[in-house]
C-alpha cells in the first residue's frame, strides 16, 4: 500500500536519492523551500520509503504548474504517478484553481502518453537549449 502526503524536511534525502537515480538534478535548497510552501507530495511504502514525489509551482504568481513528476523505475506501472497527480489536483482545485499545466519534452514518449491518459492536451511548444518542449494544460474538477 502506497501513503500519499504532503512532504516534510525528513524526506529531503529520499528525494535526493529519488533524483540522484533518475539522474535529475535538483538542490536540496529548493527542495526544502518547496516542502516549506506544501508544494511537494511524496508516495511513501509500508516501510517509509519514499518512491516517489510530485511537485508543483505557480507561474506568474497563481497560474499552477506541475513541474516534476517522478516515480523510482521500479515502482511506475503501478499507479503511483496517478495517486500523486490526483493528490495535487485535490489540492489545487480546493484552493479554487480551475487548470493545471504541465511541459514534457517532444521525445518524451512514456510522458506524453502519462499526461494525455490524464486528461492534458498540448496547447504549444518552445524551442528550448534542451530541445522542443511541449506544453500542456488540463481542467481540473469543480468543487462543490
Amino acid at each position: 500500500m502506497i501513503d500519499i502526503h504532503l512532504a516534510s524536511t525528513t524526506d529531503i534525502a529520499d528525494l535526493d536519492t529519488i533524483n540522484d537515480e533518475i539522474a535529475y538534478p535538483n538542490p536540496s535548497e529548493f527542495m526544502a523551500e518547496s516542502i516549506d510552501k506544501g508544494r511537494i507530495y511524496v508516495a511513501a511504502t509500508e516501510q517509509g520509503s519514499v518512491v516517489g514525489y510530485g511537485l508543483f509551482q505557480f507561474l506568474w504568481g497563481d497560474t499552477p504548474l506541475l513541474s516534476l513528476l517522478k516515480v523510482l523505475p521500479d515502482h511506475q506501472g503501478n499507479g503511483i504517478g496517478t495517486q500523486l497527480l490526483t493528490a495535487i489536483e485535490n489540492d489545487l482545485a480546493g484552493r479554487g484553481h480551475k487548470s493545471l499545466f504541465s511541459s514534457t519534452d517532444k521525445t518524451n514518449e512514456l510522458s506524453q502518453r502519462f499526461h494525455s491518459k490524464h486528461g492534458f492536451e498540448k496547447i504549444g511548444e518552445l524551442d528550448m537549449d534542451h530541445g522542443i518542449e511541449w506544453f500542456l494544460k488540463k481542467e481540473l474538477p469543480t468543487r462543490a
